[in-house]
């Protein structure tokens, strides 16, 4: 006799094809990790003579064509990014204030802020 399959028993089988398959993926991911590890000096080195081997390959108009591809691809990230990128840069500004000021001077308000936040790196007299 068949058993009927209640719609707890079908979500609970759900979940746990879900699980075993972020399992799955966690092992693959290890095992990866671990042969990145395990053999780092020989994909290294085969990775430069890889790039080394393509570089040589390369005119000079392929290379100007690569190097504002990569330029643009890194704008690009630039732009999505840039909030997270220049609060990090202001987090590095505070600390080397800090480290040069002391914490004292931090607690009475001596560190001046950007009035724009578009801009990185020490304001010039610092």
């Amino acid at each position: 006799m068949v058993r009927e399959r209640t719609p707890s028993s079908i979500q609970k089988s759900k979940r746990d094809e879900a699980a075993k398959e972020q399992i799955r993926k966690d092992n693959a991911r290890w095992a990866s990790k671990r042969y990145r590890l395990k053999n780092k000096d020989e994909i290294n080195k085969a990775a430069k003579a890889r790039m080394a081997k393509l570089r040589a390959g390369l005119d000079n108009a392929e290379h100007a064509q690569r190097k504002e591809h990569r330029k643009n691809i890194d704008k690009k990230h630039y732009l999505k990014n840039q909030d997270h990128i220049l609060s990090k840069a202001e987090d590095k500004r505070w600390k080397a204030h800090i480290e040069k000021n002391g914490d004292a001077d931090w607690a009475y308000g001596t560190y001046r802020s950007r009035r724009s936040k578009r801009h990185t790196g020490p304001r010039e007299g610092e």
